[in-house]
């Protein structure tokens, strides 16, 4: 056989140095993306919080608006169904959310509290004779 005819065929593929080149740009940009993406989760867990505190202070200031004053079954509901069905439903092992609503208070405030440190802990207050409501904490 000539020389011609035995020349090895071309190997196809990468070089080392080009997979360890792949493999540090992709190290860098997970060590660069993850921390964003940790902080934006932390985010979401705070805006849940706050959105259900928020909730709860709506439904208060709606009860007052309709009844005029707050009363012993308007902080019953808001206390045993509304607060009681966040706690056993969607806050579960998220958060806690006790009320101080008392018949004829001229305010309400809502507590969250985070069930671990991954869930900030948060207030909200309710002023019923304004309507004006005051979120306060939650920070991730």
């Amino acid at each position: 056989m000539h020389k011609a005819q035995m020349k090895a065929a071309p190997q196809k593929g990468f070089t080392l140095v080009e997979l360890m080149i792949v493999i540090v740009i992709v190290g860098i940009l997970s060590a660069v993306a993850l921390p964003n993406f940790l902080s934006q989760t932390n985010k979401a867990r705070a805006t849940e919080g706050k959105q259900q505190v928020a909730t709860i202070l709506k439904q208060a200031g709606a009860l007052y608006v309709e009844t005029g004053a707050i009363t012993a079954a308007n902080c019953t509901e808001i206390d045993d169904t509304l607060i009681a069905g966040l706690n056993d439903g969607s806050l579960k092992n998220k958060y806690e959310l006790p009320s101080n609503c008392a018949a004829d208070a001229a305010t309400m405030t809502v507590t969250a509290t985070g069930a671990n440190d991954n869930y900030p802990d948060g207030t909200g207050v309710i002023t019923f004779n304004t309507g004006g409501t005051t979120i306060t904490g939650f920070n991730s």
